[in-house]
């Protein structure tokens, strides 16, 4: 209870005064009760639709990051055999020079 709804007034019994609390209703109560949930839910709604959309967003983020790994892996795999073809032509060519100076002697 609030500080405000403690308030005290002073009934007059018999020749002794007696303080009264003065308590709200009980259906003012429950319309306090009912007004601060929905804020809470609204409020905990709005938290849950930022964490979706920011869910959403990663999604996006990582299936762009796995396409682009899929691209570095395929590009990767072309180089790799663009330079053992050129190995193997370098070694084809020093096999024939090294059979040419033999050749030669």
């Amino acid at each position: 209870m609030n500080q405000k709804d403690l308030s005290y007034s002073f009934v007059a019994k018999g020749t002794v005064s007696t303080p009264v609390m003065n308590t709200p209703s009980p259906s003012y109560l429950i319309f306090d009760l009912r007004s601060k949930l929905k804020a809470w839910i609204t409020e905990v709604k709005g938290i849950m639709m930022d964490n979706i959309e920011k869910v959403l967003d990663r999604g996006e983020k990582i299936e762009l990051l796995v396409g682009k790994t899929d691209n570095l892996q395929f590009q990767a795999a072309a180089k790799k055999n663009v330079a053992a073809k050129s190995l193997d032509e370098a070694y084809d060519l020093r096999s024939l020079t090294f059979i040419i100076i033999v050749w030669l002697k």
